[in-house]
């Protein structure tokens, strides 16, 4: 029993486990690496690249705002003071106007469908606006798609995406797309050209070529601000010279080639776009007519014109009002993706194919001492979207030692982006009007920038409902330096004095705060009878001419001379109808002319300024002949 006790014992005690002993690290099984905590926001992000729809999708989520924006706003000043009116009479007539000193094929394609579709367009007038605009909202459609082609080229497909998010969901673009002006054509053929560059130097191909010299001869034809493209491109080529010499298709005969068709695309582009004859008796290599158009924008240039920039004026400008214009008409979610895009160090392709583009128009654009819009920029914006899509593909991917703080970079991307995409849908259709957080909102960008920048007479089919929907007489951008009373409708422009005594303008309307403010541009203001005493001394005392006293004999003339083909009585006439402030009557006058010579300069000049004029606010109205005047010219 003893025996067996011990053995029991024995048993008991080698059946007690020992304490482990730690394992050596060679003993140590192999683990997995924690797995890194991926954000809600890159989950979505990269889903959303993947998708082969994104890119149709945003394409058509920009179409349909481009379509309603258009439909919406009214005329402006450059649409039917110069480019309808221009393109339409070449199409006409085969000769062309001038259309603001810029070359003709953007106004040509401008006007293309009311050509194709046979309508008669009434010179100076909104007809068939929507028509006007299309050919533009399809330009920008164009360019959406090659942005997304040239980020995937460059970069990859998620880069490519987020370039179209900014592109499709801004508001300058959306504002401009939806025009009938020569800033959206200009920036894509400007874009192209660059697209087909990169394109032909990452695999030296003939058609990529031929592409290059169609995309450069058409921006060349377009406006003047391109014949910058002519050294950047050389700049770039010389650039990428080892790259190309070692290419096997690069030999003598071909660079002999692509000499000779860099030359002579363009040429013979520019030369059937002007309907010019180069060979023929007396004719230089270049139309005359082009040649002008770039020596006056130039003269522009240097001369300068009406500016305005945060409660001052200038006619020479600023050297810093662009930089300013981008700070704040750009939305903030792009201007802050820029600084990581930027501090990214470039390599070759990111520093000549989106910077150098950036530089060079800005620079150039800030050695101009005209001032009057982000439209003449317009330009850098696709190269900005690559760079912020940059910005933003850098921090999603940023190395951080802590966890948290990369998600809190990620989480901030993706706030900034969706107050991006938020802020695009509450200023649907006011995108002309668009001033970003640091200017206020666009309520208050006037204060910072007018004219195109936020006011270029697109907002008259709001007041003609707004004062429809009230039913008050109202007085309508009355004369800026004699006080009036009751309810007044003064727009942006004409509050600022754009073209119209300057600073001096509407001080005594100043005095008193706006009730209400229509579509961003319309300020309305009560100003009670009994106030008009304390106002007597911002009075010019100027006595206008009562149209009443000279119209009889206004209208004796033109009855006279109804059926007089020599222009001079009729622009006699229509100057005269200006002074009496009958301006449907000098409208009348000035589409006669033309109608008869539609290359007569004074005709176009006259039309093409009463319109600014009148958008601007610089023509003097009485009670509601503002809204009688629109209405007539619809």
């Amino acid at each position: 029993m003893a025996k067996k006790k011990k053995k029991a014992k024995k048993r008991k005690t080698e059946n007690i486990q020992k304490p482990l002993r730690p394992k050596t690290q060679e003993e140590q099984e192999p683990q997995e690496p924690p797995k890194p905590q991926v954000s809600r926001f890159r989950e979505i992000l990269e889903r959303i690249t993947s998708s082969k729809l994104t890119p149709i999708i945003l394409c058509l989520l920009f179409l349909i705002n481009g379509l309603y924006v258009s439909l919406q706003n009214s005329g402006t000043c450059d649409e039917l003071g110069a480019h309808i009116t221009s393109g339409y009479l070449y199409w006409d007539t085969g000769k062309f106007s001038g259309g603001i000193n810029n070359p003709p094929l953007g106004q040509l394609i401008i006007s293309s469908l009311v050509k194709l579709f046979g309508l008669e367009y009434t010179l100076f007038s909104e007809q068939h606006l929507f028509l006007f605009r299309l050919p533009v909202l399809i330009i920008g459609l164009l360019l959406a798609i090659f942005i997304y082609r040239f980020a995937v080229l460059l970069y990859d497909k998620k880069i490519a995406i987020i370039a179209l998010f900014f592109y499709c969901f801004s508001p300058n673009i959306l504002a401009h797309t939806s025009l009938a002006s020569l800033d959206v054509p200009i920036a894509f053929f400007i874009f192209l050209a660059f697209y087909f560059c990169f394109s032909f130097i990452k695999n030296p191909r003939l058609l990529s070529f031929i592409g290059l010299c169609v995309s450069l001869s058409f921006a060349l034809s377009t406006k003047v601000q391109a014949v910058l493209l002519v050294p950047l491109l050389i700049i770039i080529f010389a650039a990428y010279y080892k790259e190309l010499k070692q290419n096997e298709k690069i030999n003598i005969k071909t660079v002999t080639l692509y000499l000779l068709l860099f030359i002579l695309i363009p040429l013979i582009i520019i030369n059937v776009v002007y309907l010019s004859f180069p060979f023929a008796k007396g004719n230089s290599i270049l139309p005359g007519d082009y040649i002008g158009s770039i020596s006056q924008k130039f003269q522009h240039s240097e001369k300068g014109h009406f500016a305005y920039l945060l409660g001052n004026y200038s006619k020479e400008g600023w050297w810093y009002y662009f930089p300013l214009v981008i700070l704040f008409k750009t939305p903030l979610a792009v201007l802050l993706f820029l600084f990581p895009g930027v501090l990214r160090k470039p390599d070759k392709k990111t520093l000549l194919f989106i910077l150098l583009p950036i530089l060079v128009f800005l620079a150039a654009a800030m050695r101009s001492h005209v001032n009057i819009g982000i439209r003449h920029i317009l330009i850098i914006y696709p190269f900005i979207f690559l760079l912020a899509a940059l910005g933003v593909e850098r921090i999603i991917n940023i190395n951080q030692p802590s966890g948290r703080r990369r998600q809190l970079y990620i989480g901030i991307a993706g706030l900034l982006m969706f107050s991006y995409l938020v802020q695009a849908i509450f200023i649907t259709p006011h995108q002309l009007s668009y001033f970003n957080l640091l200017a206020g909102g666009s309520k208050n960008g006037h204060k910072i920038l007018i004219d195109s920048n936020y006011d270029w007479g697109q907002n008259d089919y709001y007041l003609y409902n707004y004062i429809k929907e009230k039913g008050i007489d109202y007085k309508i951008n009355p004369y800026a330096v004699e006080p009036t009373s009751g309810y007044i409708l003064v727009n942006v422009n004409a509050l600022y004095g754009v073209l119209n005594k300057g600073a001096e303008a509407y001080k005594w309307l100043k005095q008193y705060k706006p009730i209400n403010q229509i579509a961003y541009t319309w300020f309305e203001y009560y100003i009670p009878e009994s106030d008009l005493w304390k106002l007597e001394k911002f009075s010019s005392k100027e006595k206008l001419a009562d149209p009443e006293i000279n119209r009889a004999r206004l209208e004796y003339l033109q009855e006279r001379h109804a059926n007089d083909t020599n222009p001079k009585p009729h622009l006699q006439l229509a100057v005269m109808f200006i002074d009496n402030g009958d301006y449907r009557n000098a409208f009348k006058e000035i589409r006669y002319v033309l109608k008869h010579d539609s290359t007569n300069k004074f005709a176009l000049s006259l039309g093409g300024e009463l319109i600014v004029r009148f958008k601007l606010g610089a023509l003097i109205f009485r009670d509601d002949d503002y809204i009688e005047f629109f209405k007539s010219n619809i």
